[in-house]
């Protein structure tokens, strides 16, 4: 095959013509057809000169126009139009009248069939010819030369090309037709717009009509896309949509990505802000990433690294099927903020609203975290889980029942059957609507009242519920109340002894304060635990609560509930005593049975107490004390809104107080002034009061004496004598 290579023979000639191939007489005979009449133009009319001077290794075909090839290596000799030299075997094949083995001239092409053999055993038939050898080549400038001339001719019946990435192989159409087909399929383009994609940024990627990819590693796909220069890493599809920023994405149609690294979502969508996100059509973005912000129910800063837009200038979106959030700083959905948000509005400092509602708890429920365990959050019981079958109701509590609309049970085996009821304390049960049991046992009996008679007072008064602190045992005291002074606040002792120190007795008696507030009317909000503390959570990184007491509850940081069914809530909170309930900051309960509620309120160790009330002369017997304050550091509070007392264990408000004052104070002042009923006094001359000095004596009237046992003296400077009456002149005396 060295000839052929330097006589630069087609490469499809030489794959085709191989030594084994070339061997075989009877395939070099119909090589030699194929070859003159595929690649010869008008071979019928062409000259043809073969060349075998008995070399293996050398054939020579040529057109009519041939002048000479020369091969030296291969003793190829040279042929001439006019001379042929021949060595053994050279062949001529011409046109007519030409005579084989005579070159002395070519005659006119002819069309005829001759057969000459020529040389050792070879046979020319028509057209064709037969080289022996194991090579030959096409010559001549018309027809090779650098390449293969067909003259408008097709090669067929090509075998498929072996594809890889060294293969020198011819493609087939077949092959080409699978391209095609298949390197396109699901991806198409359809535009009338002549202006083409400009990709001028480095490894950019432009596909669209007229869309431009300025930045390095942009891509830009649809009608008019543009990345901006800056907007390295840049992503602009859709028709007109454009990224500006530093790896910003814009995707649908009309969409802008101006911030660095932001995302333009939606058609129309904007983000102009660094980091942010504008999601849906028209959507935009106008904070961006803060520091030190303040956020709504957060006192400390905030620092965002970026925003995610979902409104447009026509207003906002809702976000749907949001799952309830556990971390930090998962979202929230409505089911979570509802039974939360709308009820407990403020715990911070006073209980300003007793008369149906409490609307300031301190240390009020924060933040919990859920994960492996209830951080601030703990019971410590055996008992059956709590249920919460009302609408919006929350149960906290062994055994705790919530069955009445938005209500609250809170405590071991607390009930709260009322709408809107709170049973605080383990046995609690609060079963009418609007109202509070308040404390372990407690109960409410009488709930909202209209046009009730209230004691002391004449028009008929209104209730909204009732706040009951009181069991079936017995009944507990309100300590720690600041002196009321508003209509409806409550009255401390302080402020009623003030008042029975001047008066023994009136004729409205006041039969019942003694220090207690029986009924106490409020409303807390309802929490949903389920999946993690729904509704439920604190913010702090002070140590866990501890609920160790059986049936106990611990909310807060640090909050100690040790006792037997014992309510601990809020930072710090500490419920030692069987049934005791401490609410707020810091607020402590040692005595069983006790309440203390507020920041740094307690108890002082006042539980249980047996006493004969003042003014009353009744025997108490108490199941535990309900403090507000606390009287070790002289903390006291003002519990306002407290409805007028009714029965004889109700707390009385200041109206009440100030009505029973004031009925006393016309019966002395009737006294003082002489001037009540049969008894009459008129002192004009201004004599010096009466005086009495014997057992049982009694002197009425100027400079009157009595003396001895029994005496009495009505009159002016009279002096008894033994009991005996004398009536003279205007004047009593009486002998022995």
């Amino acid at each position: 095959m060295k000839s052929i290579q330097k006589c630069d023979c087609n490469y499809l000639v030489r794959f085709a013509v191989s030594d084994s191939f070339i061997r075989d007489n009877s395939f070099r005979s119909l090589l030699a057809i194929f070859m003159v009449t595929i690649f010869v133009p008008n071979t019928a009319f062409s000259q043809l000169y073969v060349n075998n001077a008995n070399d293996p290794g050398c054939y020579v075909i040529a057109d009519g126009g041939f002048t000479g090839v020369t091969n030296s290596d291969q003793n190829c000799y040279t042929l001439s139009l006019n001379n042929i030299n021949t060595n053994g075997g050279q062949l001529f094949v011409g046109g007519k009248g030409g005579i084989a083995g005579k070159p002395s001239f070519i005659a006119t092409p002819w069309t005829g069939t001759f057969t000459t053999a020529v040389g050792t055993s070879n046979v020319a038939t028509a057209y064709g010819f037969v080289v022996q050898s194991n090579g030959a080549f096409i010559n001549g400038d018309t027809y090779v030369k650098g390449g293969l001339f067909l003259n408008g001719r097709k090669a067929t019946n090509l075998a498929p090309a072996t594809i890889s990435s060294t293969s020198t192989d011819a493609v087939v159409g077949s092959q080409l037709y699978t391209v095609i087909q298949d390197g396109t399929r699901y991806f198409h383009a359809n535009s009338v717009n002549p202006q083409d994609s400009v990709p001028a940024g480095q490894d950019a990627i432009a596909v669209g009509p007229a869309t431009v990819v300025n930045g390095n590693n942009g891509i830009g796909i649809g009608s008019s896309a543009v990345v901006g220069p800056s907007a390295v890493g840049g992503i602009a599809i859709g028709p007109n949509t454009q990224a500006t920023g530093i790896a910003s994405t814009a995707l649908g149609a009309g969409s802008q990505a101006h911030g660095s690294q932001s995302l333009a979502l939606g058609a129309g969508a904007t983000a102009s802000q660094a980091n942010s996100i504008a999601l849906g059509a028209s959507s935009v973005t106008t904070v961006g990433a803060e520091s030190d912000y303040s956020a709504y129910g957060l006192t400390a800063p905030q620092t965002s690294v970026g925003e995610v837009g979902m409104g447009t200038a026509q207003g906002n979106r809702k976000i749907t099927g949001v799952a309830a959030g556990s971390a930090d700083y998962d979202v929230v959905n409505v089911a979570q903020l509802t039974a939360v948000g709308d009820k407990v509005e403020q715990n911070t400092a006073d209980i300003t609203s007793l008369g149906g509602r409490v609307t300031n708890v301190e240390g009020g429920m924060t933040r919990i975290t859920n994960g492996g365990g209830i951080k601030y959050f703990h019971t410590h019981s055996t008992e059956p889980d709590s249920v919460a079958s009302g609408s919006d109701s929350v149960a906290i509590g062994p055994n705790a029942q919530a069955s009445g609309t938005t209500s609250i049970a809170m405590g071991a085996g607390s009930t709260a059957q009322g709408a809107q009821s709170l049973a605080l304390g383990a046995g609690a049960a609060a079963s009418q609507a609007n109202s509070i049991a308040l404390g372990a046992s407690s109960v409410t009996t009488v709930g909202a009242e209209s046009d009730y008679s209230a004691y002391g007072l004449t028009a008929p008064q209104t209730s909204v519920g009732e706040v009951g602190v009181g069991t079936a045992q017995g009944n507990r005291k309100i300590t720690g109340v600041a002196a009321g002074s508003a209509d409806y606040d409550a009255v401390n002792v302080a402020q009623l002894t003030a008042v029975g120190d001047k008066v023994d007795q009136n004729t409205a008696d006041i039969t019942s304060l003694d220090g207690r507030v029986t009924n106490v009317e409020g409303e807390m909000a309802s929490i949903t635990n389920g999946g993690g503390v729904k509704y439920f959570h604190t913010h702090s990184t002070e140590s866990d609560s501890v609920a160790s007491g059986s049936d106990s509850v611990a909310i807060g940081p640090n909050a100690q509930a040790s006792g037997t069914a014992s309510v601990a809530s809020g930072k710090g909170t500490l419920a030692s005593g069987n049934g005791a309930v401490a609410i707020g900051d810091a607020a402590s309960v040692s005595a069983e049975g006790s309440v203390a509620l507020g920041q740094g309120s307690a108890d002082n160790g006042r539980g249980a107490e047996s006493y004969t009330g003042k003014y009353s002369t009744t025997d108490n017997t108490t199941s535990g004390t309900v403090s507000v304050g606390n009287a070790a550091t002289g903390e006291t509070r003002t519990v306002s809104n407290v409805a007028d007392g009714r029965e004889a264990m109700d707390a009385v408000n200041l109206r009440q107080l100030d009505g029973a004052m004031a009925a006393v104070g016309d019966t002395v002042s009737g006294l003082q002034n002489g001037t009540d009923g049969m008894f009459q006094v008129n002192n004009n001359s201004g004599q010096a009061k009466p005086s009495v000095t014997g057992t049982d004596a009694m002197a009425g009237g100027g400079r009157l004496r009595g003396v001895w046992q029994p005496q009495y003296r009505d009159g002016y400077g009279q002096q008894g004598d033994g009991g005996k009456q004398h009536r003279a002149g205007g004047q009593l005396s009486g002998g022995s």
